[in-house]
């Protein structure tokens, strides 16, 4: 079994429409993961829970994310120790 070492938390990004009933819980969320000491940034756009609102939170937060996942050190992007 490998042993992955997450400590220092892999950087976490949720996106939420601002209007959508579910919107205080993402809130919540993103707060106790940030009480954990987890990088969690959470972006909040216009409309619902829906596609249209989800394709317009893709960009530019899931770029922003990918590259700090990228400038991340190993052990916060989730690899095994050692591995390449």
């Amino acid at each position: 079994m490998r042993v992955i070492d997450v400590s220092g938390g892999a950087p976490s990004w949720l996106t939420c429409g601002a209007e959508e009933e579910n919107v205080h819980n993402n809130r919540l969320m993103a707060s106790a993961l940030r009480a954990r000491d987890y990088p969690a940034d959470l972006h909040e756009g216009p409309g619902l829970h829906n596609f249209t609102a989800w394709r317009d939170a893709l960009d530019p937060s899931l770029t922003r994310l990918l590259r700090q996942v990228a400038a991340a050190p190993e052990r916060a992007r989730g690899r095994p120790t050692g591995t390449p």
